[in-house]
Order: C-alpha cells, then sequence, then structure tokens
C-alpha cells in the first residue's frame, strides 16, 4: 500500500471518508482494517461519493485505510479524497493513480 499520510488517534475516533471527481477508475473499494484483526469495515464508491465511508476506530495497535483502485486501461486514473476524523485531523488532496496499486492512511493508535 502508497502510505498518503500518517495519523496518531485514540480508540472511539470517528473517520469518515470521502471521494469525489473520480475520473480513469472503473471501479474501486475502500476498507479500514484494524491491526491486528482484519477488515473492519467496506466502503463502496455508492457511499465513498455520498455522505462518505465512516467507523469509529476499535481497540487495536493502528488501522489501515486503504483504497483498492482499478483502473481503466488507457492509463493512469485520478479521484480527490477527504479524510476526517472526529478529533479535528484530517487530509484532502487529488490523488494520481497510475497503476492498480492500492493507497490509503495509517493510523497508530494512542
Amino acid at each position: 500500500m502508497k502510505t498518503l499520510h500518517l495519523f496518531q488517534a485514540a480508540v472511539g475516533t470517528a473517520v469518515r471518508l470521502r471521494m469525489s471527481s473520480v475520473t480513469g477508475i472503473i471501479a474501486y473499494a475502500a476498507v479500514l482494517e484494524r491491526i491486528p484483526g482484519g477488515v473492519a469495515s467496506t466502503w463502496l464508491p455508492q457511499q465513498l461519493e455520498g455522505a462518505g465511508g465512516s467507523d469509529v476506530l476499535g481497540s487495536a495497535q493502528g488501522h489501515n485505510i486503504i483504497t483498492l483502485p482499478v483502473i481503466a486501461k488507457e492509463g493512469a486514473g485520478s479521484m480527490r479524497a477527504r479524510l476526517e476524523l472526529s478529533d479535528g485531523q484530517g487530509w484532502e488532496d487529488a490523488i494520481s493513480v497510475p497503476d492498480n496499486e492500492p493507497f490509503g492512511w495509517r493510523i497508530f493508535m494512542v
């Protein structure tokens, strides 16, 4: 996974991921992965491009929010992502997706 940003957060912090301006990507999904523990939530494009995929961080060493893109064969794709944490932290930027490599954010629990 290509890591876009690192965060520190406490148990009980809510997260919301929103996507917009998706071009050149024929399919994608996002997951919230608890470490250790596996997948805690999965979000489909309809959720991510609407109200956003959301969940509350549970007890763990950390969490990954991973986006799994499938780009069109014609070339790179792009999208705009906005990640919000209920403690006031956040990240927003346009993302170039040159291949099908997963990308996302790591959250270390404090």
